[in-house]
């Protein structure tokens, strides 16, 4: 058994992506030495072997690119990503519903996105207002028509005898109390 390599450099070596391999492992063509917590290691000599078996070859690249000469700049990230790559989890959620709920999140955000712009729309051609002033126009339009409901015993004074007035006050103004919880019932 030769020295054990980690997932990052068995990968380069195959010349294929860390997620190629990881496809690989996971279907069982390539075998892995040794893992430790999260990390992989691995046999090159034992990975060939088991590549060259188990993969059908003419499914894959027919050459490999040249590897890049490492850049003084960015070679401290580069390796870190390396190593967060290798000590990532390496279980695939392979649920049936978990497609089904990405596609239901796509499809909600483009419902919400579809309505929004619609609501944009009628905002900017007038048939949409916003709460705040259909709130403050009903308020008003309330206000005005309690006060003019609270003037009328004064309009109706020479209408109505001296001893009737008492009476015709409290009527209307029960009148407005029944008007106003008519409204907060309307409202709320």
């Amino acid at each position: 058994m030769s020295e054990l390599i980690s997932h990052t450099r068995m990968a380069k070596m195959l010349g294929m992506s860390l997620s190629g391999l990881k496809k690989h492992v996971e279907a069982g063509n390539i075998p892995v030495a040794k893992v430790r917590g999260k990390r992989r290691l691995y046999d090159p000599e034992a990975v060939r072997a088991a590549y060259h078996d188990n993969v059908d070859l003419s499914k894959t690249r027919k050459e490999t690119l040249p590897a890049q000469p490492a850049r003084n700049r960015g070679t401290r990230k580069r390796s870190l990503m390396d190593e967060a790559a290798a000590s990532a989890p390496t279980t695939i959620s392979k649920s049936p519903d978990s497609g089904q709920s990405f596609n239901k999140a796509k499809t909600a955000e483009k419902i919400f996105q579809a309505k929004l712009k619609e609501a944009q729309y009628k905002e900017k051609i007038g048939t949409l207002v916003p709460l705040a002033e259909v709130k403050q126009a009903s308020f008003d339009a309330a206000r005005t028509l309690r006060d003019r409901l609270m003037a009328l015993p004064a309009q109706l004074s020479p209408f109505v005898s001296q001893e009737d007035m008492p009476i015709v006050t409290k009527m209307i103004h029960e009148f407005i109390k029944d008007l106003q919880e008519a409204a907060k019932n309307i409202a709320g």
